[in-house]
């Protein structure tokens, strides 16, 4: 079902999705989107979930799906604070999903920008939560998302915060098709499956530039995800899955992935897993491998449970 509830800037409804399944409710599953994109096209998704007895739940982002005023406002956050807002307004949905349905397991999947927020989210709520799923992320240097923001802010002063930057957008994306052969489209990177490219570039709500506005947030958004002060505040008995694509530029083929393995597990958390998919490309979830990465989720929550069952 589809419902509306307010976004934290006080100003936009926010889209959001909820797939409840027949029967008692075993945890609540929340997926967070990436950019150019919305929650509607993670309905196989959802469904498999809800299928396996998870509620699940998911928004559009401000700027995206239908959590807009016009298409003018298609990766357009907002105006002030906008990195921050999407995060609020992804909490804001828990808190719904978290009253309804109260003292069961709750586990939240980001995927490629989504994963950022939720790097963001493990860290300032993390306690509220129990386990994460972290899709297609990125290790990229500290330096690239802070002179991205600089750029944005030089072209905003001159052509406004709305501004839609062919040059920034190449910049974004640069190199992202450098390893496949034989490729057609300039997103031959999202996924291996043409039907699915075609499908993403005839639609209006993906096949568009972002505003400065939305580049400029994203990179605020990536910049501060690796602050030691933010990851010490994952709590260490957190359970992370991350998972990606070994053809995905976003997660270095792989090599930000296991990164940030290590990372996770230099600082201290003590349930770290990951799975790397063999020629798959950005979105795991729409690729080739779909069905192992559904049942691959599945049995990784499966097996917590089952470990927190042997313990009790």
């Amino acid at each position: 079902m589809d419902f509306y509830y307010e976004s934290v800037d006080e100003k936009t409804r926010v889209h959001a999705v909820k797939y409840k399944p027949q029967g008692e409710i075993r945890g609540v599953i929340q997926i967070i989107h990436g950019m150019n994109e919305y929650i509607g096209r993670y309905d196989e998704l959802a469904r498999f979930l809800c299928d396996n007895g998870f509620m699940v739940v998911g928004n559009d982002h401000i700027g995206h799906g239908e959590s807009i005023e016009n298409d003018d406002n298609l990766g357009y956050f907002c105006e002030k604070e906008g990195n921050k807002v999407l995060l609020k307004d992804i909490v804001k949905l828990m808190n719904i999903a978290q009253r309804e349905c109260p003292d069961i397991p709750y586990y939240i999947i980001g995927h490629s920008m989504g994963s950022f927020m939720l790097r963001h989210i493990i860290a300032l709520y993390g306690d509220r939560i129990d386990g994460a799923v972290i899709c297609a992320t990125g290790n990229q240097p500290g330096y690239l998302s802070a002179f991205g923001m600089v750029l944005c802010n030089l072209l905003s002063i001159v052509n406004g915060d709305h501004y839609r930057s062919k040059f920034v957008a190449a910049q974004m994306f640069k190199g992202y098709n450098k390893r496949i052969t034989n490729k057609k489209t300039d997103f031959d990177w999202i996924v291996s499956d043409e039907r699915v490219v075609e499908k993403y570039i005839n639609d209006p709500k993906c096949n568009y530039i972002y505003s400065l506005n939305g580049y400029n947030n994203f990179m605020k958004i990536i910049n501060g995800v690796n602050n030691k002060s933010l990851l010490n505040r994952i709590p260490k008995d957190l359970p992370v899955f991350f998972i990606a694509g070994e053809e995905d530029p976003v997660a270095g083929y792989g090599k930000y992935t296991t990164e940030l393995v290590k990372l996770y597990e230099k600082i201290g958390i003590k349930n770290v897993d990951c799975k790397l998919y063999p020629n798959a490309r950005h979105e795991i979830h729409n690729d080739y491998c779909k069905e192992t990465v559904f049942d691959d989720i599945i049995n990784w929550i499966d097996k917590l449970e089952e470990n927190k069952g042997a313990k009790n």
